[in-house]
């Protein structure tokens, strides 16, 4: 069975530009209780030139990673404060690569959400 996931659009973080942040909320059951835990795609910064040069959609992502990642850390306290246990997904190009090749989908956010969401941490 495929983990859910949900791709919600951000709010505009730079003026004019409307980024995408891709959460996966995977439920587990542990011991009775029902909790909601949120895969969040890590990028490393050594590889962030890379990435934007393989993704389809570079037009939501921001110039730095720099940038990208002070929204990530806002994005992961926000979700923390919702009660949200928030797992931090460190991304491999090349499975993502793999994954999307293997999959015959394009490299968007919808598949990025489909490649996190099956990673079980």
């Amino acid at each position: 069975m495929e983990a859910p996931f949900y791709h919600l659009p951000a709010k505009e973080w730079q003026a004019g530009t409307a980024h995408t942040w891709t959460l996966y909320f995977i439920d587990e059951i542990l011991e009775g209780m029902n909790r909601k835990h949120v895969n969040m795609a890590f990028y490393k910064p050594e590889y962030w030139s890379r990435l934007l040069s393989i993704v389809d959609d570079k037009e939501v992502f921001h110039d730095t990673w720099e940038q990208w990642f002070q929204q990530y850390q806002s994005s992961k306290k926000q979700l923390e404060s919702e009660m949200l246990k928030v797992n931090d997904v460190v991304i491999s190009i090349d499975d993502l690569i793999s994954f999307c090749f293997q999959n015959g989908v394009k490299n968007d956010g919808k598949a990025r959400s489909r490649f996190v969401a099956q990673i079980i941490i």
